[in-house]
């Protein structure tokens, strides 16, 4: 009989790809390849959700999509950006 108890294994599969260095580039190629997909899928439901407004945040002078909010965020970095030149 043998009254030893098998340890856990040192290492777990997922815990070292999240380590490993490379796992970023693959992340990074993966995400790529998803957003490349999407975008050129030709679909109007992608168009259609960055040009969605909303109406209740147009009545306060806000941007009334999402495209109009991302590009004023990015207008507003660069500007500061180029302000601490």
């Amino acid at each position: 009989m043998n009254d030893q108890s098998t340890p856990p294994p040192d290492h777990d599969s997922l815990r070292d790809f999240i380590n490993d260095s490379r796992s970023t580039g693959i992340l990074l190629i993966g995400c790529t390849l998803v957003s490349l997909f999407i975008s050129n899928s030709g679909g109007s439901w992608y168009t259609s959700g960055w040009k969605a407004e909303s109406h209740t945040l147009a009545s306060g002078h806000l941007p009334s999509s999402p495209l109009e909010w991302i590009n004023n965020f990015l207008m507003a970095f660069s500007s500061c950006l180029q302000a601490w030149k």
